[in-house]
């Protein structure tokens, strides 16, 4: 079967207060591709993490994402966009042909996507607790090249004698142990 058929798209969800100076603030996307799948890399041919951020402030804010696992000749993945005074503003970080090592979590390493964001308000005049901005980052399923990670044990039983593999002979000559 498939191996994303309990994928679940990952969402992280932060609610920012925004202050006068420039601040940095850290949100981990938590991964579920099913039960005992341990993801540890990933090279994403086609993906994205999708972005939603709510300002309340009654100034522009800048929001520079940065993913230091996700990287692409070395390079970590940077995004910038700006938040209009007051608006909600939809966008994409696009993946593709990034390479995501999500094992920087040394407590989980697997299925653990870091993303770090820095908030620069724009004409600060006056600081507000209304000011906040609320982000929500989803990482919905991606196509991929390739997958390092540990898929769960797949165990299948069959009857005993049901399969002849023409290798009887073979496996009398062999002392030890043989697992196919």
């Amino acid at each position: 079967g498939d191996l994303y058929d309990s994928f679940e798209p990952a969402t992280a969800n932060s609610v920012i207060p925004v202050t006068g100076s420039s601040n940095s603030y850290s949100e981990t996307i938590i991964i579920d591709p099913g039960d005992d799948v341990l993801l540890k890399e990933v090279l994403i041919t086609d993906g994205a993490i999708d972005i939603e951020i709510a300002s309340s402030c009654s100034f522009d804010v800048e929001t520079e994402f940065t993913i230091s696992s996700a990287t692409m000749g070395g390079v970590p993945l940077t995004y910038s966009l700006t938040v209009p005074a007051g608006e909600t503003v939809v966008d994409v970080i696009p993946l593709s042909g990034y390479t995501i090592d999500l094992t920087s979590d040394a407590g989980s390493p697997y299925n653990r996507l870091p993303v770090s964001y820095t908030i620069r308000p724009y004409e600060w005049t006056e600081f507000s607790l209304d000011d906040i901005l609320t982000i929500s980052a989803s990482f919905a399923e991606p196509e991929f090249d390739y997958i390092k990670g540990y898929f769960g044990r797949r165990l299948e039983i069959t009857e005993p004698d049901s399969i002849n593999t023409g290798l009887e002979d073979l496996f009398s000559r062999i002392t030890g142990s043989l697992y196919l």
